[in-house]
């Protein structure tokens, strides 16, 4: 009998990782949840020293066979803007890069990383952390955003994206056969907005930032689904790319760009 594919899902324990969790094992997967509690793999992925103890417990799990996909969907919208960078940038290209080798192990591996259209409203003075980020040097793209939480979301959304489009298309990523990409959503309900969604105020704001065109929001189960065939070997050819799932918002932000 062949054993099942078997995904990591970081973030497993609300929002989208919750329901990517639940659509993969739907869909056949076998899931390996990471949250930073009650989960089957428990890490902190601002610490650098967890993410690595987290990638040794998968590996476990996995006793020596190949990982299918990994999709990084743990991410921190509010609280410690030095936190907000670390977990959403470092916590999930990290756990890429370590967890490469294992996928590289089997026939076609996957990996999805959850970015934002946030990433559309990031300020010109965000480009420090940014480039920090993509250098790879942690505690600088900290500072750099230290003490401002929406900077750190906008730009570590941001710094996602451009590093997913710089190392899908390198030898050891789609040249040796595993698809990289990343997906931006727009609002969508799960806890992170719920605040938001619960007063008119809070709606028009939303909506300022990301004029979704659809008649509601989108659910977690809408982007989880997307996130399951990118990491699916049906994707066969999508690399790179950064997929607006946001209701219509991105193309309202910028109706020229390509």
């Amino acid at each position: 009998m062949t054993a099942m594919p078997t995904m990591v899902v970081t973030g497993s324990g609300s929002g989208i990782g919750r329901a990517t969790a639940n659509v993969a094992a739907r869909h056949g997967w076998s899931v390996i949840g990471v949250d930073i509690r009650d989960a089957d793999v428990d890490a902190d992925l601002s610490q650098d020293a967890q993410r690595e103890a987290a990638v040794t417990n998968i590996l476990a799990r996995l006793d020596g066979r190949p990982l299918g996909a990994l999709v990084a969907c743990a991410g921190l919208a509010a609280g410690d803007a030095s936190t907000i960078m670390k977990v959403n940038f470092f916590g999930a290209t990290r756990l890429a890069e370590m967890l490469l080798p294992s996928l590289l192990a089997g026939p076609q591996g996957r990996a999805v990383v959850i970015s934002s259209n946030a990433l559309l409203h990031t300020p010109l003075w965000g480009n420090a952390a940014i480039e920090a980020a993509l250098a790879g040097q942690e505690d600088e793209a900290a500072e750099a955003v230290k003490g401002q939480a929406d900077l750190a979301y906008f730009t570590s959304k941001k710094a996602l994206s451009l590093w997913v489009k710089r190392e899908a298309v390198k030898p050891d990523w789609a040249g040796a056969g595993v698809l990289l990409n990343a997906i931006a959503p727009g609002a969508t309900a799960t806890p992170m907005i719920a605040g938001l969604l619960e007063d008119q105020q809070g709606r028009d704001f939303l909506m300022r930032m990301t004029p979704t065109r659809t008649p509601e929001v989108a659910r977690p189960e809408a982007i989880a689904e997307l996130a399951c065939w990118l990491a699916s070997t049906a994707n066969r050819s999508v690399v790179g790319q950064t997929i607006f799932c946001d209701g219509g918002a991105e193309a309202t932000l910028r109706p020229s760009a390509i």
